[in-house]
């Protein structure tokens, strides 16, 4: 998640996605963990105009 850290703009949307990838490995779901991991680094190119989570502003 280095590519987060980077960002310190970006730290609230490096919780909550890091939020949701330990929910993943806590169930145990490794197929969906893979899949949210691909999901996740797409749209990373995408987090500099939308933040995602409960508020959803545009940036």
């Amino acid at each position: 998640m280095n590519n987060f850290e980077r960002h310190g703009e970006h730290t609230g949307m490096f919780i909550s996605l890091g939020a949701t990838e330990l929910s993943a490995r806590q169930h145990g779901s490794h197929t969906h963990n893979k899949e949210s991991n691909v999901n996740i680094s797409i749209d990373a190119n995408k987090f500099h105009c939308f933040a995602p989570g409960e508020n959803g502003k545009r940036l």
